[in-house]
């Protein structure tokens, strides 16, 4: 009975085995099997070529984004002028236009990433399509190709200094004893803050200063910047119902109900729209101004370090997008970026295809800044050449040109005929000479004759 028992064992595995080897032939063969696992896929030990079960049953890791981020505490300063320190994500120095300079500026980490380009130096700009976008959005407003963008979504608003305290000079005078028991003082100065109590023993010295000072970023950048020139009408980039139409920042809040979102357009004048209203693109609904923004704020640690003295400007709108329906714009220049990435929405809702234009990157800027001092070097070099030049001739004196008459030419081809010499004549003879006697000549002299 144990002999039949193994025979029928041994058949089994023998059939087992040769179902396995079937398995692999069509596993390797390019036919189709309907969508059904063999065996040894059902198992999950046929694996692709080059790996091995334990690696294929890890996780892919998904790649990494080729534009790092920064995470470590900031220094904001809030619009009362005091600092609070943060832990913020950004983006660190990204070339990006700023109220009237290229600067290197933080950006927040909500901005997507495609928004972002690296130069060949590894500093990173602006994409151009956030270039497309921003010129559709500035001539909806304007009803024109005019003005600029003057700052970006999620860009680090300047830096500027929190609140300064007024110090007072106090000497303190303290007595004491020494070794040999006699009564000293010992004056120590310090300042206090203004308005400080003394003690008995202290008196101001008439000196003030200002308490050092921090600077920190005045807030991250809800929206985007355009600027014109005070009192140009602004047009509704997007039509809808307006929710808001004015407040302490001058806002109009307009809702698109076809995207779900709401325009908010910060610092306007004279606004000409109410709340409820139904505007459709390009409608006028406030002119340019100035309401809400606090003068000077720009004369900021950042500009200074770079040699920039720039004013902040009196006059501009901000544009900010925010999901859904709101009355209200976020807390403007707050430490934590609130509003929601325009790029995308004002993309699709305008239309806007890539422009193909580069990128305005540091790289390329300075490049273009050695080339243009370059062609600078080169045009005052042929300049100073030629006024050397013009000076060696003026101070070279000229030759002295001789004028001959010019005298009549004698008829023909133009060249004189030579003139024969004159031969003198003889003077005429007054007598006539007698004949001179020939001399005999001797014999011996003659040839002999013939």
């Amino acid at each position: 009975m144990k002999k039949v028992l193994a025979v029928l064992l041994m058949l089994v595995l023998t059939l087992a085995c040769c179902c396995a080897l079937a398995d692999i032939e069509a596993a390797d063969e390019p036919a189709q099997n309907n969508g059904k696992k063999t065996a040894l896929e059902q198992t999950g030990l046929l694996v692709e070529p080059g790996t091995t079960a334990a690696s294929a049953a890890l996780p892919t890791p998904e790649p990494e984004g080729l534009i790092k981020t920064e995470t470590g505490k900031l220094t904001f300063v809030s619009a009362s002028r005091y600092k609070r320190t943060r832990k913020v994500t950004y983006y660190d120095d990204v070339y990006a236009y700023n109220h009237g300079n290229y600067l290197l500026q933080p950006f927040d980490s909500k901005v997507p990433e495609e928004y972002f380009v690296m130069d060949e130096g590894g500093t990173l700009a602006i994409a151009p399509i956030v270039l497309d976008i921003t010129d559709a959005m500035r001539e909806r407003l304007y009803g024109a190709d005019v003005g600029e963008t003057a700052m970006f979504y999620g860009q680090y608003c300047e830096q500027i200094r929190d609140m300064r305290k007024k110090m007072k000079q106090v000497a303190t005078v303290k007595k004491y004893t020494d070794k040999n028991g006699d009564v000293k003082e010992k004056v120590t100065k310090s300042y206090v803050a203004v308005g400080t109590e003394l003690k008995d023993n202290q008196y101001e010295t008439g000196k003030t200063r200002y308490s050092s000072s921090t600077y920190g970023y005045s807030g991250i950048h809800e929206g985007i910047d355009f600027v014109y020139m005070k009192g140009a009408p602004l047009h509704a980039i997007l039509g809808g119902v307006v929710t808001r139409a004015g407040d302490s920042n001058g806002t109009v809040g307009i809702y698109s109900e076809d995207l779900d979102i709401t325009l908010l357009y910060l610092h306007c004048g004279d606004i000409q729209v109410k709340r409820g209203d139904m505007v459709t693109a390009s409608d006028v609904i406030a002119y340019e101004g100035g309401k809400g923004i606090i003068a000077g704020i720009y004369n900021n640690a950042n500009y200074k370090a770079q040699g920039i003295k720039h004013v902040g400007g009196s006059h501009y709108v901000h544009v900010e997008l925010r999901k859904g329906r709101h009355t209200s714009s976020n807390p403007y220049r707050n430490a934590v970026l609130e509003s929601d990435c325009p790029y995308e929405y004002m993309r699709q809702a305008l239309n806007i295809q890539p422009s193909g234009r580069q990128a305005v990157t540091q790289e390329a800027v300075d490049e273009a800044q050695r080339m243009r001092e370059e062609a600078e070097e080169r045009a005052k070099a042929e300049a100073e050449a030629e006024e050397a030049a013009r000076i060696a001739a003026e101070a070279t004196p000229e030759p002295v040109i001789n004028i001959v008459e010019e005298t009549e030419a004698p008829e023909g081809y133009g060249f004189a005929e030579e003139a024969e010499p004159e031969v003198a004549e003889e003077p005429a003879a007054t007598e006539e000479a007698p004949a001179a006697e020939e001399t005999p000549v001797p014999e011996a002299t003659l040839p002999p004759a013939a």
